[in-house]
């Protein structure tokens, strides 16, 4: 059986939860100009937790440690709710809730809306290298002192930083995988300055760590939006191909021109038109000119030879062997209303 190495701390603030992992060690932060620090125990691992206090609602939480037993913090009290991004150098680590779980892997960064009114755990591996960054950004604080700053942010995540949805946003973004963000987390763990110096270095690092993430996604996003106005060109110009097929049944182009017809290469075409109709080009072809082929022939005015011809067939022969295929009935039987023989 796995040992464990379980704490239980109330929802809180960077500092607040490095004081009480303090207090569960037996020990006491040091303080340097919104820097505070401690060392962890050695029956528990190698390492250190610092808290780096900003301002205006910005914090951070930065944990480096090879844990001897698996390693579970888990929050409960509903208290605050921040927007979380998350920067892993080393490591691995599991967030989760009742409702909602991600993971975060070395070298990767992720944004989180928060939890809600739940509580919520990380979860840590044993005998791993640990080194994460969690910056928290309190929305009510953050975004009232900094007028300019939601203008660049994406909906989505701006509704996660207006709390428009007060309960539980769930929001993520976790596709970043970008390394200076991972860079910033290691000079501010290896920087040697104190007092000013310090806690002005550590600032200046988060604050890029958060233009990085937002940067990042809004560039996913743009992304998204351009793939999705070329999908939709694509519809348009798929359903076009359609059109033109079935308007011209008795004289089809082929695919080539098709292709040409429409303005895309004929791979394209190909792809789009199986995914949009779930057939092949030819097999939608011949299903149109065979539901084509009973309209007339229950018109009953035209000959078996003048309806195939209507519809492409140059065979009369060939034409009633694939009528039948589709019909169970010849076409001389498919006239005015008749239905196919019964078996």
């Amino acid at each position: 059986m796995k040992r464990q190495f379980h704490q239980e701390l109330k929802q809180d603030n960077a500092l607040g939860i490095l004081n009480q992992l303090a207090a569960y060690f037996n020990t006491e932060p040091k303080e340097d100009c919104n820097r505070y620090e401690f060392d962890l125990p050695e029956h528990f691992g190698n390492g250190c937790a610092v808290a780096l206090d900003s301002t205006y609602g910005l914090e951070a939480l930065i944990i480096q440690a090879t844990p001897r037993e698996e390693w579970t913090l888990r929050f409960a009290g509903r208290k605050i709710d921040p927007i979380s991004f998350y920067s892993m150098a080393f490591g691995d680590m599991t967030a989760s809730s009742e409702q909602f779980s991600f993971r975060v892997k070395p070298l990767q960064s992720a944004i989180h809306g928060g939890f809600g009114p739940t509580d919520y755990q990380w979860a840590f591996k044993a005998g791993e290298e640990l080194l994460l960054m969690v910056v928290f950004i309190h929305k009510d604080v953050f975004f009232e002192q900094m007028d300019c700053g939601q203008l660049s942010i994406p909906d989505d995540l701006l509704s996660v930083v207006k709390n428009m949805n007060k309960v539980d946003t769930n929001f993520l973004f976790d596709d970043i995988y970008h390394l200076p963000i991972i860079n910033n987390v290691k000079d501010i763990m290896e920087q040697s300055s104190v007092g000013l110096l310090n806690s002005t270095f550590s600032a200046g690092k988060i604050y890029e760590n958060i233009y990085l993430a937002l940067n990042a996604y809004k560039n996913y996003e743009e992304q998204e939006n351009v793939r999705l106005v070329k999908r939709e060109e694509q519809l348009r110009i798929i359903r076009n191909a359609e059109s033109i097929l079935v308007s011209r049944l008795q004289e089809p182009p082929t695919i080539p021109e098709l292709a040409r017809m429409v303005g895309i290469n004929q791979q394209t075409l190909k792809q789009g038109f199986r995914q949009l109709y779930g057939e092949t080009i030819n097999q939608y072809l011949n299903e149109k000119r065979l539901e084509q082929a009973g309209i007339l022939m229950r018109g009953g005015e035209l000959s078996l030879k003048e309806v195939a011809l209507a519809v492409g067939y140059s065979n009369a022969s060939y034409f009633s062997r694939k009528f039948k295929e589709k019909y169970s009935v010849v076409p001389r039987k498919f006239n005015s209303g008749n239905k196919a023989p019964e078996e």
